[in-house]
């Protein structure tokens, strides 16, 4: 099924809007863009930021309906610990490698592992 711009202009919208006023609307919103399956445990998602918070329960929700994940943290052992977490929750298409934003060498040496490994991805989540 292929939705239209519009729609996914008005669920980023909601998605802005809401997620830290109305964690009840944001999981609403988040598991109706899920409910139109187009992914595969082949969909790569990469989360930065994704050791703690939203960023790690975004990570959740999308190992948990099939997308293979990418968590990222700049604190590798982090990172790791984050990804034991999932692990032990069932959780086993979840990876994790460090990567400072701000650094022009961490996001050139995570871009050439991501591509050595993964091929690229299709979902980029960044807090």
């Amino acid at each position: 099924m292929c939705l239209d711009l519009d729609f996914w202009i008005k669920i980023e919208w909601t998605i802005r809007n809401s997620w830290n006023r109305d964690p009840t609307l944001f999981a609403l919103v988040f598991n109706l863009v899920l409910m139109h399956r187009w992914w595969s445990k082949e969909t790569i998602a990469v989360v930065t930021g994704g050791n703690r918070g939203i960023g790690f329960e975004i990570c959740r929700q999308l190992a948990d309906h099939g997308v293979t994940v990418i968590l990222t943290s700049r604190d590798a052992s982090v990172g790791v610990e984050s990804i034991k977490v999932l692990q032990e929750g069932g959780l086993q298409d979840v990876a994790c490698h460090p990567l400072d934003i701000l650094d022009t060498s961490s996001v050139t040496q995570f871009s050439d592992w991501l591509k050595e490994n993964y091929g690229g991805l299709d979902i980029l989540v960044s807090f």
